[in-house]
């Protein structure tokens, strides 16, 4: 099995749940906002799983909205890719003018040097999804497409976009088949899948620009921070 850290909000009193659960998806991801109607007696679980440099979360929480602001982006920025494959219910996600409806055929970007709100679940039901961490560094693609990639509409149901989703899903039912010394090697056959992914979808997208450039900095581990609000291995 996989490095994991799980958080159940169950193990925790109500009113320490919502409080708890923002801190620990702001360790995982970057700050963040959160806000929801459910704050009082919040549900959620998390499984973060250890790849290296990379994680990867399933997570099952009620509806929320997730905000990144720019003063949040000026005081930290981990500076790297957020991706949702969402398995059950939608994700809309706001940039600026623009928005976004992510479902469980396609795969959301999120840069945390860009503001975003990001809007999962609805009153009907728990949203169910998996998140990927991945350092933009790790990524042998110029900055400043990267920086254009979170526009992109990305499918989860052909190309490389459904072998990334396949092993996402494989890896959110379990990690029986593994040992923690596979974590590293998922996290580059991770990277690389992503890596082929983006480069395709900027081959596919002429209004980019184009530059060439190689990566950025080597594969290394990125150091988590202390916390209160704890999660069991």
């Amino acid at each position: 099995m996989l490095i994991e850290r799980v958080f159940r909000s169950a193990d925790l009193a109500p009113a320490d749940r919502f409080d708890c659960w923002r801190e620990l998806v702001g360790r995982t991801h970057a700050p963040l906002e959160l806000r929801s109607d459910h704050w009082a007696d919040f549900r959620a679980s998390q499984r973060v799983l250890d790849l290296g440099a990379v994680s990867v979360w399933p997570t099952t929480f009620q509806p929320v909205c997730f905000r990144r602001t720019p003063k949040m982006i000026r005081q930290s920025d981990p500076e790297g890719l957020h991706i949702s494959l969402p398995l059950s219910g939608a994700l809309r996600a706001v940039r600026g003018e623009e928005e976004a409806v992510y479902g469980p055929d396609s795969l959301c970007i999120i840069d945390t040097s860009r503001p975003v709100d990001i809007h999962g679940g609805d009153d009907a039901s728990l949203h169910t999804g998996v998140g990927l961490e991945v350092p933009k560094a790790l990524l042998p693609l110029p900055w400043n497409q990267l920086d254009q990639v979170a526009r992109l509409r990305l499918s989860a149901q052909d190309g490389f976009g459904s072998l990334l989703a396949q092993l996402l899903t494989q890896l959110a039912r379990g990690t029986d088949s593994y040992q923690p010394s596979d974590g590293p090697r998922l996290g580059t056959v991770v990277v690389d899948l992503l890596s082929a992914l983006i480069a395709h979808a900027l081959d596919s997208d002429n209004s980019l620009p184009r530059t060439p450039a190689g990566r950025r900095s080597s594969y290394e581990s990125v150091p988590s921070s202390s916390s209160t609000c704890t999660t069991r291995a």
